[in-house]
């Protein structure tokens, strides 16, 4: 579904990527983990069309999206989950919602998607009037993975959802991935830190250390020795 051939991406003179491959299937969950630095972050921006590599190229369902707009992979279904749970937070949690919805092919199902939404997190139906500012950081993270559902992906990136907030609030925010996945089939990218954690819940894994995949496996079995190996590069 998702496939990125040699791509590089430079912010001015530092190479952030360098000559990346990966690629996932229909339907799976897939962990990118790493250090900080490790280049994740800037090849999961590249993809979503937030910015653009020196070379390379990145495919989804077969397409060339190589350069593309944001909002142009998005209506392909094709959506990050940034860090930090960023939200409008002057609108309301309901409108910060529905600012997913842009799409056309989204919009005219957004009624039936806020309902999946409100399904997935009962506190921001309790809470759809509230500025989204006024919510807890877990809570800021529900209404960024809600407005992401909203777009109808077939595919979500999540870069370190589980980045400040308490082990509770991970918990419920894995099992609801898990239940992303299970449920609508969608295809799930996610990077983290936190191998153990990570590796729980994918199908598959892969390593990046300076800005390159030093290790691809499948989560079922992994060899914690060769992980080790390629995510501190010793």
């Amino acid at each position: 579904m998702l496939q990125i051939n040699d791509l590089q991406v430079r912010y001015g003179d530092f190479i952030a990527v360098d000559s990346c491959s990966l690629q996932i299937d229909p339907g799976r969950i897939l962990a990118l983990i790493g250090t900080n630095g490790a280049g994740k972050t800037s090849l999961l921006n590249t993809a979503a069309g937030l910015i653009r590599p020196v070379s390379g190229q990145v495919y989804f369902n077969s397409e060339e999206i190589t350069g593309l707009r944001a909002d142009e992979v998005i209506g392909r279904g094709l959506c990050l989950v940034p860090q930090g749970g960023r939200c409008f937070s002057r609108m309301s949690v309901q409108d910060n919602l529905l600012v997913g919805s842009y799409p056309k092919a989204a919009r005219a199902r957004a009624k039936d998607s806020l309902e999946k939404v409100y399904s997935l997190f009962p506190d921001l139906r309790d809470r759809r009037s509230a500025p989204a500012g006024s919510l807890s950081g877990g809570q800021r993270q529900m209404v960024a993975i809600g407005r992401a559902l909203m777009s109808r992906p077939k595919c979500l990136m999540f870069d370190e959802i589980s980045l400040g907030l308490a082990p509770v609030i991970i918990r419920d925010l894995y099992e609801c991935i898990r239940r992303i996945n299970r449920e609508d089939g969608t295809t799930i990218v996610l990077v983290e830190q936190d191998t153990g954690r990570a590796l729980e819940i994918a199908d598959s894994f892969a390593v990046m250390l300076k800005g390159s995949v030093t290790m691809t496996g499948s989560a079922a079995d992994p060899d914690f020795e060769k992980i080790k190996t390629a995510y501190f590069g010793m």
